[in-house]
């Protein structure tokens, strides 16, 4: 399938509700070429069957688009983990990477979305999540890197 778009796709963005049908996205991540397979990657209605055949997927692009969507789930990251360890950087800072994971990364390389998410899944009060968000702030460009689980063990001492 070359064009997903012939192939029932739709390429009209600017209306509501899901681009393409979960019937089509499945299709797509089995028999899509690079460049469909690409575009569908980040469509947060992927059905989880196709979020686990992206994450195995051999062009390191695909897993790449993949990890750009926020709704992929951690046991997809944890088999993309183990499949493809080169890729650990990138699936620290998804926003459903494991725990232990994510504070092994430094904190500067998370994003806004991952580190809200980390703190909701630590259950953070409002005065660890400004000291977290304080130390993010701070953490680009310093010459020896703190990790988010150092900058969290910080927070909570500091409230």
């Amino acid at each position: 399938m070359a064009n997903h778009e012939a192939a029932g796709g739709t390429s009209d963005r600017g209306r509501s509700g899901p681009r393409f049908t979960a019937t089509h996205l499945m299709e797509v991540a089995r028999h899509g070429d690079t460049a469909a397979r690409l575009d569908v990657a980040g469509d947060a209605n992927m059905p989880a069957e196709g979020v686990a055949l992206l994450a195995r997927d051999p062009d390191p692009g695909i897993r790449g688009a993949l990890l750009a969507n926020e709704a992929v789930p951690q046991v997809a990251l944890e088999e993309m983990l183990e499949r493809f360890p080169e890729m650990r950087a990138q699936i620290a800072t998804h926003p459903h990477a494991p725990m232990k994971l994510m504070e092994a990364a430094p904190l500067g390389t998370h994003t806004p979305v991952s580190l809200d998410s980390y703190l909701r899944r630590r259950a953070a009060s409002d005065a660890q999540r400004s000291a977290l968000l304080d130390a993010h702030a701070r953490a680009h460009g310093q010459q020896a890197p703190v990790t988010l689980g150092d900058a969290w063990a910080q927070a909570k001492q500091a409230t």
